[in-house]
Formats: C-alpha cells, sequence, structure tokens
C-alpha cells in the first residue's frame, strides 16, 4: 500500500519568536588570515600555557567520559573562590547558557527586560525567544544611561541586562550605578555579564554579590583561555539559581569540560595574571597609537579596542592584507564606521599588529 506523505514544512511552522528571529552568526576565517583579531578569544597562547594545558588534558580519568558529569566539584570550588555557598553558584555550558537561563527562568510574555544599545547580541534573541518584549537604551559613548534606564522602568519590567566591561565598545559600568538600579528596581533581576571583568581595574563581584536582585554571570572563555571547553557560570541568590537549574537539562557540561575548568582555575591563576599584565599593557599602547593614527578609540576596559575611523574599509582591507583579521559591524548602523581589535596577549603578535597599523598611514 502506498501512502502519501506531505513533503516537509508543508503546515509545520516554527512559533512566531523562532521565525522572526535570526541565526548567531559565527565569524569566518578566510585562509589569509593568521592573526584573527576580529574575536575576543586569546588566540595566541605560550609555549608555557600550551604545556600546562598538556598536562591537565593528559590527567583526565576515563571516569569523566564514561560517567555522567558532577558539576559539584566545580560548583564547591568557585563558592570557596566567592566566598559563597555552593547553592548561590550555577555551572553553564558557557556564559551563553547562563544568560539564556536567567533571562528564561523570569521573563515570559507580558514581561519586559531593558538593556543597552549596542549590546551583545544573544541578550535581546533569548529575551524574544520567551516572547517577552525588548527594550534597549542606547549607549554607544559617554557615560552609562542609568538614569534613562530608571526611567524605563514599569511594572512589566522584569529583567535588567548590562554587560561590563560592555560588548562590543569595553566601556564600564560603575559599581555606584549599578547599585543605584538594583535597588531602584527591586521587582527586576539584574543580570550583570563580567566576561571581560579580568581586563578591567576593578572586579566588582563581591560588592555585587551581596544585592539580593542581582545575578553574576562570568566566563572561562576570554581570560582563562578556554572558548573551546564551553562552561561559564552564575553566581546569585540561591533561589534565583534554584529557578535557573529548572530551565535546562541536568549534564549540559561535559565531564571532560568540567575537570578541565577545575584544573585551568586551581593551578592556571599566575599564567592569567602574566596573561592580562599584557593585555592591559597592549591595550594603552593602541589607544594611543590609534588616536596618533587619527583614529577615535572608545575608553576600553576589555581586551579590545573599539574604534572610529573615517576610512574603517580601507583600516580593515589593509590589515587583511597582512594576514590580521578585525571585526566591522556593518549590519548595525550605530557601528557602520568602527572597527573592534583584540589585543592578543603575546609580544610578536602586538608588534605586527603594531607595524600593520603604522603603515596604514603610508597609504
Amino acid at each position: 500500500m502506498n501512502i502519501s506523505v506531505p513533503p516537509f514544512g508543508s503546515s509545520l511552522r516554527p512559533r512566531g519568536e523562532v521565525a522572526e528571529g535570526v541565526s548567531y552568526a559565527i565569524p569566518g576565517r578566510s585562509e589569509s588570515i593568521d592573526l584573527p583579531l576580529g574575536n575576543t578569544e586569546r588566540l595566541v597562547v605560550s609555549a608555557k600555557e600550551r604545556k600546562a594545558f598538556r598536562e591537565i588534558v593528559s590527567q583526565l580519568d576515563v571516569g569523566t567520559i564514561i560517567s555522567y558529569p558532577k558539576a559539584c566539584g566545580l560548583q564547591q570550588h568557585l563558592a570557596e573562590r566567592f566566598n559563597i555557598g555552593p547553592e548561590q553558584v550555577l555551572v553553564t555550558a558557557g556564559a551563553d547558557e547562563a544568560l539564556e537561563r536567567a533571562i528564561g527562568c523570569v521573563l515570559e510574555p507580558g514581561r519586559e527586560l531593558i538593556t543597552t544599545s549596542p549590546t551583545f547580541e544573544m541578550i535581546p534573541v533569548y529575551a524574544r525567544l520567551t516572547g517577552g518584549a525588548v527594550h534597549q537604551i542606547p549607549w554607544l559613548e559617554g557615560s552609562f544611561p542609568a538614569g534613562e534606564i530608571l526611567d524605563a522602568v514599569t511594572e512589566r519590567t522584569t529583567v535588567i541586562s548590562v554587560v561590563t566591561p560592555a560588548n562590543p565598545t569595553g566601556a564600564s559600568i560603575a559599581l555606584a550605578d549599578l547599585q543605584r538600579i538594583a535597588r531602584a528596581a527591586a521587582q527586576a533581576l539584574v543580570v550583570v555579564d563580567l566576561a571581560y571583568v579580568e581586563f578591567a581595574d576593578v572586579d566588582i563581584t563581591p560588592d555585587l554579590l551581596v544585592e539580593p536582585n542581582i545575578l553574576i554571570v562570568r566566563s572561562l572563555s576570554k581570560a582563562w583561555g578556554m572558548p573551546g571547553v564551553r562552561v561559564g557560570y552564575a553566581l546569585g541568590r540561591a533561589e534565583v539559581i534554584n529557578w535557573m537549574s529548572r530551565t535546562s537539562g541536568p549534564y549540559s557540561v561535559s565531564g571532560p569540560s568540567l575537570a578541565i575548568a577545575q584544573a585551568r582555575l586551581q593551578h592556571g591563576g599566575e599564567n592569567v595574571r602574566n596573561y592580562v599584565r599584557t593585555v592591559r599593557a597592549e591595550r594603552q599602547h593602541l589607544i594611543e597609537l590609534i588616536d596618533e593614527l587619527g583614529g577615535i578609540p572608545m575608553p576600553s576596559q576589555a581586551n579590545f579596542v573599539l574604534t572610529r575611523f573615517e576610512n574603517v574599509a580601507a583600516v580593515s582591507d589593509h590589515l587583511a592584507g597582512c594576514g590580521i583579521g578585525t571585526r566591522r559591524f556593518p549590519a548595525n548602523p550605530d557601528l557602520q564606521n568602527f572597527l573592534r581589535i583584540t589585543c592578543p596577549g603575546d609580544e610578536k603578535a602586538f608588534q605586527r599588529l603594531t607595524g600593520a597599523l603604522k603603515a596604514v598611514r603610508k597609504t
């Protein structure tokens, strides 16, 4: 008997939020680019660091592969590191998952998230997928718009989500502004993404942890140099952490990833501190050089510098011709004349970058 099967998709449709959404555009890499400074991960790894990673991987127990993963060891380590209880920690598959869970556990149709523009592009995506509304407050330059954010708060406001140091600008938010927002909008969950905080002059994590409605999101992908491991975490009130734990399955982070992350945190601190010192010095040098070249660098507390160039395409193309990748934002009208350049954290790579930038003047 022949059964007529309608073609897939003839009646099946995604829900509206998915149909209207856009997939995250993972940056491609040209074969001619061997120093990709458009992304914000740690691309140049010293021989000492490579050896440390190899030792960590070589000591992995087979149990991390053949057994279901248990995050309690890493959870306890993070709790001790920040002097909080383990019930205030949630280990996630990257900071992205922590953001998605935080937003998803409280936002729904009829409720609203407030964030800035520009911001990490997945924040409004995660919000819209819940059916909630998104209200973005412009913040490209100048002081953080704490007053404008508070003016936008209504009884529908359930989440206020900010990134500091900000992505993609590198700007930082003063602790006093975050405290002001959290206390004035006590009915909202204030999600503070600190993915780049290791590069900042001050780590405000301890001060934020005392605010009952602030949830902190942190990452091991940036300063700790492990984006491929996909480990992030959330710190906050135990009740909120419990809500977040209900929004996904129990094994989102693999056993090997958990073991690598814990070993790295326990033994890699000195190497990370040295790397951060190098990046901070490069960042200052890069800002000064860009200013000399006629560009307008944005103040940055991250591991990158966002710069406005009159001839942004020419600068980007010149650097690409030197094998150096950078990040442009052609789809964002506010950022079309901007270029984001990541500090490599390596003397040889940084000399190559600065040499290529100086050559722009001669072209």
